[in-house]
């Protein structure tokens, strides 16, 4: 069964070492995993009129990031079902929620001792939303220590 892990990132190298955490620990589970970075709309006309996904995608995504994911893909090709790369556009729990249901997330991955860097200037810091939601969370800086409301990745990738 493959299953739908949500992984935030500042598309720098150093934050898919989540990804490789979640690889490693996989087992047997294949893995679609989903990077995103959060980023606030444009609240001014002028900017909704000029705003451009795929210009921001370009801007955010660079090649040395890219170089990286294709290692792991290859590396773990017996894990990774899907790796892929997306701009969330909003800072509201509401929106995150559906953001997170639309896309069948099993479970939040994250290391909430990485600081993620603003990457643009309507970067949003996601860890306060990820709090909120009500997936299931791992944070492997606390990987020792469980906090009421994680779970560690077997139990999520057996359905336990």
């Amino acid at each position: 069964m493959i299953k739908h892990v949500l992984i935030p990132t500042d598309f720098t190298v150093k934050s898919l070492q989540v990804v490789r955490y979640a690889l490693e620990d996989a087992g047997t589970a294949r893995l679609n995993i989903l990077l995103f970075h959060m980023v606030d709309i444009p609240h001014s006309i002028t900017d909704l009129l000029f705003f451009s996904k795929e210009q921001l995608r370009k801007k955010l995504i660079n090649q040395d990031f890219k170089d990286a994911c294709a290692v792991l893909r290859n590396k773990y090709a017996s894990s990774v079902a899907d790796l892929q790369c997306e701009i969330f556009y909003g800072c509201t729990a509401p929106v995150f929620e559906n953001y997170v249901d639309a896309r069948n997330i099993d479970l939040i991955m994250y290391n909430k001792s990485l600081a993620l860097k603003r990457i643009d200037a309507r970067s949003v810091e996601p860890y306060a939303l990820i709090r909120h939601c009500r997936k299931p969370l791992l944070d492997i800086s606390q990987t020792a220590t469980r906090h009421e409301g994680q779970v560690d990745l077997f139990s999520i990738l057996s359905g336990t």
